[in-house]
C-alpha cells in the first residue's frame, strides 16, 4: 500500500497564534495535496530559544490545551495523522514533547529523553524511550533532534517492529564551524540517513530554519528510505517548504540484504544484547 507522507521546514516567531495558524495552514494545505501523515518541528508553536524566558506562556497542557483541539479536528477532518512537537507543561514541569494526533480521535505523546543545551537547565527528561504506534497504515514512532544521536534509541525501535521514524528537530549552527558539507547537507542529515539504511526504515526530519539570538537553524528538513535514499528534500537552510513523498510502508519489514544477509538478525548477540519487544508480541 503507498502512503504520502511529508514534513514541513516552519520558522516559528514570536507570536503563538500566527505559530499555530501556520500549523492548521500546513495541515489543510497537506490534506489538498493527499496526504495522510505530516510532521511538524521541534516546539513548533513556540521559539526554541527559551532558555531564559518564561516558559508558561508557550507550554500546553495536554490532552486538551492550546492548538491541539483543532489539530484533532482538522486531522480527523482532513483524514491526517500529524505528529507535532510542543512545549509541554504538567502541573510545574515541561517537556519537549512530540505529539501523535490520527484520525480517529487519538492522541499520544512521547517526551524527549535526550535533553540539549538550555533543555538540561529548563526542562524535565522523558521517562521512557518510545513507544511504537499502530495505526491503520503503518507503525510509527517519533524521536526528538538530539535523540537521534543515541543510536540504541533508534535500533531498539527498529527492533519493536518500527516502519517510519517521525523526528521533529532543530538542526542549529551552534558548535558548528561548517554547518554544511560540501554536499549541502548537516551532519545530522547524514545521522538520519544512515539510521534508515543501517535499520532499513523510513526517517522523516522535519525542522526549521530562521534565527534566533545568535543562533542560525539549518532545515534540511528530509524524508529518507529504507535504503538510505532522500526520496524528498532536503529542505534549504533558510525557506519554509512542505515535503512529500508517496512510500510504501511495507518495505521497512524488508530485512534483507540480497540472498544471504539480514540486518537484524545477522546481529551478534553473543558479543552484545539489545533487546525490544513489538507490540504485537507484548
Amino acid at each position: 500500500m503507498t502512503l504520502r507522507v511529508a514534513v514541513a521546514q516552519l520558522a516559528p516567531g514570536r507570536d503563538r497564534s500566527l505559530n499555530e495558524e501556520r500549523t492548521l495552514a500546513l495541515l489543510q494545505e497537506a490534506g489538498e495535496a493527499g496526504v495522510s501523515l505530516l510532521v511538524l518541528p521541534e516546539l513548533c508553536t513556540s521559539p526554541y530559544q527559551l532558555g531564559e524566558e518564561e516558559l508558561a506562556p508557550w507550554a500546553t497542557a495536554l490532552p486538551d490545551g492550546g492548538v491541539v483541539q483543532a489539530w484533532r479536528r482538522a486531522c480527523q477532518r482532513l483524514g491526517i495523522t500529524l505528529v507535532a512537537g510542543l512545549l509541554e507543561r504538567e502541573r510545574e514541569a515541561y517537556f519537549n514533547t512530540s505529539l501523535l494526533l490520527d484520525p480517529q480521535g487519538r492522541v499520544a505523546r512521547y517526551r524527549k529523553a535526550h535533553l540539549f543545551g538550555w533543555e538540561r537547565r529548563r526542562l524535565t527528561p522523558g521517562p521512557a524511550l518510545p513507544q511504537v504506534w499502530e495505526t491503520p497504515t503503518a507503525r510509527l514512532a517519533s524521536l526528538i533532534c538530539y535523540d537521534l544521536r543515541f543510536l540504541e534509541a533508534v535500533r531498539l525501535l527498529a527492533l519493536a517492529g518500527v516502519q517510519l521514524l517521525c523526528v521533529p528537530t532543530t538542526w542549529t549552527d551552534v558548535g558548528k564551524p561548517q554547518p554544511f558539507d560540501r554536499y549541502g547537507l548537516p551532519a545530522a542529515a547524514h545521522l538520519a540517513l544512515g539510521h534508515a539504511y543501517a535499520n532499513r526504515i523510513f526517517v522523516l526530519c522535519a525542522g526549521r530554519v530562521g534565527q534566533e539570538k545568535g543562533v542560525r537553524y539549518l532545515g534540511s528538513s528530509l524524508i529518507a528510505g529504507p535504503s538510505g535514499q532522500i526520496l524528498a528534500g532536503p529542505g534549504d537552510g533558510t525557506s519554509e517548504a512542505l515535503l512529500v513523498a508517496d512510500i510504501q510502508p511495507a518495505q521497512a519489514d524488508h530485512k534483507g540484504i540480497g540472498p544471504d544477509n539480514h540486518v537484524l538478525a545477522d546481529r551478534r548477540k553473543d558479543l552484545y544484547r539489545l533487546e525490544a519487544v513489538r507490540p504485537d508480541e507484548g
